[in-house]
């Protein structure tokens, strides 16, 4: 609290010290701004609707709606990553509200979503096991492989 409070009163010194710490690391910096940098999902609109529908336009682990998180945030519920460093594509995605995506963070899934969380409920838990195990099968769209040899049809 001290320090962030010092940052304040001296912002300019800060800004300063901060720039040259920053020329001086660059390796370091490149390794942070990796680390933070964000994942993105490669799913089509109709596959993030059809994820959207399943969980009734609702984040998937407090149950916020769409439209009260459009009314809080003005965005679209996030694209979540169940498994931080796992696919993206639509085995790995969910609906999740900014608050829910910011605090899951890299934590793993059942470490964070389980009974002492506070948005936690078995029904919603159910549903996200579900989706991710059978139901994204049914709207992940298939596609062509990018490769120059790919078979011809005779």
């Amino acid at each position: 609290m001290k320090s962030r409070l010092w940052r304040v009163n001296n912002l300019e010194f800060w800004n300063v010290y901060m720039s040259e710490y920053q020329k001086e690391n660059k390796d370091k910096m490149h390794f942070y701004s990796n680390q933070r940098r964000e994942k993105n999902h490669r799913i089509t609109d109709k596959e993030w609707y059809d994820c959207k529908m399943f969980f009734n336009f609702r984040c998937a682990y407090c149950g916020k709606t769409y439209e009260e998180h459009f009314e809080e945030y003005g965005e679209d519920l996030h694209k979540e990553h169940v498994i931080w460093d796992g696919k993206d594509n639509l085995s790995n995605c969910i609906p999740a509200c900014k608050n829910c995506n910011s605090s899951k963070w890299q934590f793993p899934f059942n470490l964070w979503y389980n009974q002492y969380n506070p948005v936690y409920t078995y029904e919603r838990y159910h549903k996200i096991y579900e989706w991710l195990h059978h139901e994204y099968k049914k709207h992940i769209k298939k596609r062509k492989p990018k490769g120059k040899y790919t078979k011809k049809a005779s």
